[in-house]
């Protein structure tokens, strides 16, 4: 009977030592690889959003990030698939009801990249930060061979699309080329802007939105 007791402790014992090994490796993977809200307040309706998490793309995501586009295919062709896809704060997405003030900070759209050897690239700086609905706020992706294209229509009279063109090569994201095309201002006219990269190597990590929204100036396209 005392055998039994001892066997039954050691059991314990062993199985509690796991379950404490296994809450050390989360919390480890949600610290290197977390992607929640830095500037959301607590007293904000979304903030509740914030606190669940999913793991998805090799990340540990908030709740409070809404997928506004995917693409998966074999970007690197090695015949498995891989991921990119724009995640929306829900700041960004005013179905969600997630109000913010004026002036006040705001979350960025996130472009994430998940090779199929589980090489992961995040970048917080690409994506535009424009309002609007699901994906009509952000860029869209379009499949192209060796990479993508971050492809954005806006305005109606003043008419802008862009593209920013972007391969894979050697587990590195290299821009190839910015394209520009503008319709209808200023005068009526049409113009077209295409800035090519080949004979410099532009890491998209070096890129900002900012570039774009520089080209959208009507100075710098007249």
């Amino acid at each position: 009977m005392k055998l039994n007791k001892i066997i039954l402790i050691l059991f314990v014992f062993l199985i509690s030592c796991k379950n404490n090994k296994a809450d050390l490796i989360n919390i480890k993977e949600k610290t290197n690889d977390t992607i929640k809200p830095t500037h959301l307040n607590k007293t904000s309706l979304c903030y509740k959003n914030s606190l669940n998490y999913k793991y998805k793309y090799g990340f540990v995501i908030s709740d409070f990030y809404d997928i506004s586009d995917e693409e998966i295919f074999d970007i690197d062709k090695d015949f498995i698939k891989d991921t990119i896809a724009i995640l929306s704060p829900l700041t960004l997405v005013p179905s969600s009801r997630c109000e913010i003030k004026q002036d006040e900070l705001i979350d960025n759209r996130l472009l994430l990249i998940t090779l199929s050897n589980k090489k992961k690239f995040l970048f917080e700086n690409v994506i535009t930060n424009e309002m609007g609905l699901g994906a009509l706020g952000a860029e869209l992706i379009k499949k192209e061979n060796n990479g993508f294209i971050l492809e954005k229509e806006l305005g109606q009279s003043c008419h802008f699309k862009y593209e920013i063109h972007v391969k894979i090569l050697n587990e590195k994201c290299i821009i190839e080329n910015i394209s520009l095309i503008t319709s209808g201002c200023p005068y009526d006219k049409d113009r077209k802007i295409n800035i090519n990269f080949s004979k410099k190597t532009f890491l998209l990590e070096k890129y900002t939105r900012k570039t774009i929204d520089s080209l959208k100036n009507i100075n710098h396209i007249d």
